[in-house]
């Protein structure tokens, strides 16, 4: 039986190694997004752990005004950044899904090409098997004539 090729076996490689980029894109783009993430909720204890300290400040009997100052301009910084945060996580989140719907197409070129070879597979099969029933019958009929 002849051993079986498939004609875009090369392109089929090509696209198995273009799935593997966009899954590791893909992975960098989901790692990037969870760091955004993570900052953000930085920013959100670091705004909660000042509003604490304010309201510490508010309540001791010596005001100081000066820090009572200097936590509300941190504060509107804080909160400036936040805002800030929140675009860059939300453009980190469009990002991963690019990158994923770039993977899902590299995954269906993949798998067309994979079901052409295996139609193609089962075609060069059916007609080796259909070869070598013809070579068998020849030398069935052989026998018959030599006998």
């Amino acid at each position: 039986m002849a051993i079986f090729q498939f004609s875009l076996q090369k392109v089929l490689e090509v696209k198995q190694r273009v799935e593997e980029d966009r899954q590791a894109s893909l992975a960098e783009a989901m790692a990037a997004q969870e760091h955004e993430r993570r900052e953000l909720n930085s920013m959100h204890e670091k705004l909660s752990a000042l509003k604490v300290e304010t309201g510490r400040s508010l309540e001791e009997s010596q005001l100081d005004i000066g820090h009572i100052l200097n936590c509300r301009n941190y504060e509107i910084r804080l909160r400036q950044n936040i805002v800030a945060q929140i675009d860059i996580l939300e453009e980190a989140g469009r990002h991963v899904e690019e990158k994923r719907l770039e993977l899902m197409e590299a995954v269906r070129d993949r798998k067309v090409l994979e079901k052409l070879r295996e139609k193609e597979q089962a075609k060069h099969f059916r007609r080796e098997l259909a070869r070598e029933q013809s070579l068998l019958d020849e030398m069935g009929l052989r026998r018959r004539s030599d006998a």
